[in-house]
């Protein structure tokens, strides 16, 4: 909720009208409810301290409902765009069984784009969920996997870890922004009661395989002594300049 945040006080600080969307409740009966992530969350940002208090340095840009907010909260569907958003963040938009997040997105989506409005998804999950109603199925899929591949990624971020524990130990991390489509690959490194992340590969237009990272990050936390190493780029990657940059520089 903290990234989300500082992503919506950043683009109020450029003057664009950001609404933060969280999906509601979905399904029906026993079904009915929403995604045990997202639980809690709409409330959760509205009691955040955004400060934007009065005297606080975003004074002003946070409202509930109030027209001239520069940060507004919504759900997810076509009636919750305003004709004066700018930009909608949607929070990690996914179906639950029996629930299908599609059509609600979809809508918004569309509703967004007719006024030139953005959407940005943060972390979403589009895939179908199967259940013995039959709901998400086959009939449809083709529509929902083609909405699905009409965002363009725009930025992407993960930890990668050891494959024989679960989430630890952190062996390094895996970044790409859309500026230049760069994937850029971390090996992690700790000492003296931190820890740093060093570049040590670099690939254009695509993510490096399984294998291409395993080479270049060790099955340990390497020690922070070797914070002054430096890199060469992996086969297939990009390559360093002539004077020596490599291509993360």
């Amino acid at each position: 909720s903290s990234a989300v945040s500082q992503v919506s006080l950043d683009l109020a600080a450029c003057g664009l009208r950001t609404r933060v969307c969280v999906q509601g409740s979905m399904g029906e009966g026993v079904l009915a409810g929403v995604p045990r992530v997202l639980a809690g969350v709409s409330k959760l940002l509205g009691m955040m301290d955004w400060q934007a208090g009065e005297g606080e340095p975003n004074e002003g840009l946070l409202g509930a409902g109030a027209a001239d907010a520069l940060v507004r909260f919504g759900a997810i569907g076509g009636e919750e765009v305003a004709p004066d958003d700018d930009v909608l963040l949607v929070l990690a938009p996914q179906s639950m069984v029996g629930a299908p997040i599609v059509p609600p997105l979809e809508a918004l989506s569309e509703a967004a784009v007719s006024q030139g409005s953005a959407v940005v998804l943060i972390n979403p999950l589009l895939q179908d969920r199967q259940s013995s109603s039959g709901v998400m199925g086959v009939r449809g899929r083709a529509e929902r996997l083609a909405f699905a591949e009409s965002f363009a990624e725009i930025y992407h971020f993960r930890l990668l870890y050891s494959g024989t524990t679960f989430m630890y130990p952190i062996l390094g991390a895996l970044r790409m922004a859309r500026q230049d489509g760069r994937r850029v690959l971390y090996r992690r490194l700790e000492g003296g009661g931190g820890e740093q992340y060093l570049p040590v590969g670099c690939w254009v237009g695509r993510e490096p395989t399984p294998r291409e990272m395993s080479e270049l990050l060790p099955s340990t936390v390497g020690s922070g002594e070797a914070r002054g190493e430096s890199a060469a780029a992996p086969p297939g990657s990009a390559t360093g300049s002539a004077d020596g940059r490599m291509p993360w520089d």
